[in-house]
């Protein structure tokens, strides 16, 4: 039925052919932005991404449902002449934001991949006529890579979430493709809540935009969190949120979801004076290196500036039962053989002196999610 009411058109692999449901006729398909949900119940169950702990089990309802599908395509200008490539899992909450809510509300088309590959994502591309593209980092920089000539002359729209957008990633997608990719800002509580939109001509691609209508930012101090005494524009803090689109609870779990209205991200940021949110850290990855703070986030970009590093990963380690040093797991560039020491002085160059991670790792690849999240939890 959801193949039909959308018209997804279902790309198995390099050996099958894609297989076009037609839509059903357009006369009697509703694709207003403003559904009646008067007394409309129930609700889906989603886990959230369990990146950094164990995932939680989320309840949102229809309501919020609407709100995400209405301000992702609104923000998007998302329409019936689209075609939107998806091979991000359905089952998470970004796929289901983009390919079941917003490609319902905005009335285009889907081809859908059963996985990602990024030679059969580089054929869409080229040959299908894809418009949109809803993606993460790790996506759009293995199809930027890839090599023989690389054609994308529908694609009016990529979008990047799940994790922060790398500028190294952006860039060298915008020259392969000449399209720049905008960011999108949720969590599985709230889905999609800002948009950086990549036609905006003060575009950085390192934001995570402008909220939508309805939503709103507060950043608050990260010791002594609260609602009433908002940090000003340019201050860092905890990013909290309050949203239409807000999930109704946790499941099996009695703690209230929201303080009045608001949820508590665990994100660290802050909002300018234009309303656009930027994303430093998450108070989980900030650790304690001799009485001061290191925001994990922080060090991971500088480290992959370094010519030579693909990604970088840094994590706690225990030095003794009171005191945490700093670990980075570099993943180099191919063909490329940095040093321990030569990434060492890179960082000791760029970042204050307790900063500087105690011990270097040069690994091939970490463990990721399915949406290509690295499994911190899963690194030692």
């Amino acid at each position: 039925d959801l193949s039909r009411r959308l018209g997804i058109t279902t790309f198995l692999g390099e050996s099958a052919s894609p297989r076009a449901v037609p839509l059903p006729d357009s006369s009697r398909v509703e694709t207003s932005r403003e559904p009646d949900w008067t007394g409309a119940g129930g609700s889906i169950l989603l886990a959230s991404s369990g990146t950094t702990g164990l995932p939680k089990l989320i309840a949102r309802g229809a309501v919020a449902l609407d709100a995400v599908g209405t301000g992702t395509c609104d923000a998007m200008q998302v329409s019936e002449s689209d075609v939107m490539l998806v091979a991000i899992p359905l089952y998470h909450s970004y796929g289901i934001d983009q390919a079941v809510l917003t490609a319902m509300i905005g009335g285009c088309r889907i081809e859908l991949h059963s996985r990602f590959d990024p030679a059969l994502v580089r054929a869409a591309l080229a040959e299908r006529g894809v418009t949109l593209m809803p993606a993460v980092p790790l996506m759009f920089d293995a199809i930027s890579r890839i090599s023989g000539a690389r054609m994308a002359p529908a694609l009016r729209s990529a979008v990047s979430a799940g994790s922060p957008l790398p500028r190294r990633v952006f860039d060298a997608f915008h020259a392969v493709y000449g399209v720049r990719i905008g960011q999108i800002y949720g969590a599985t509580e709230f889905g999609s809540v800002s948009f950086n939109n990549p036609v905006d001509p003060d575009l950085d691609p390192e934001s995570a935009g402008r909220p939508f209508k309805g939503v709103q930012f507060r950043i608050l101090d990260v010791d002594a969190p609260d609602l009433e005494r908002p940090l000003p524009a340019g201050a860092e803090g905890q990013v909290a949120v309050s949203a239409p689109s807000m999930f109704s609870s946790y499941v099996e779990d009695a703690q209230p979801a929201t303080e009045r209205g608001y949820f508590m991200t665990g994100d660290l940021g802050r909002v300018d004076e234009t309303g656009r949110l930027w994303l430093t850290g998450r108070l989980g990855l900030l650790v304690d290196v001799g009485g001061l703070k290191v925001n994990l986030l922080e060090v991971e970009r500088v480290l992959a500036g370094h010519p030579d590093v693909r990604e970088v990963v840094a994590v706690p380690v225990a030095y003794s039962d009171t005191a945490q040093r700093v670990k980075a797991i570099v993943i180099p560039e191919p063909d490329r053989r940095p040093t321990a020491d030569a990434i060492r002085e890179w960082a000791r160059r760029h970042l204050a002196a307790y900063k500087v991670p105690r011990s270097f790792e040069i690994r091939e690849d970490v463990p990721r999610s399915p949406t290509g999240k690295i499994l911190r939890q899963e690194l030692d």
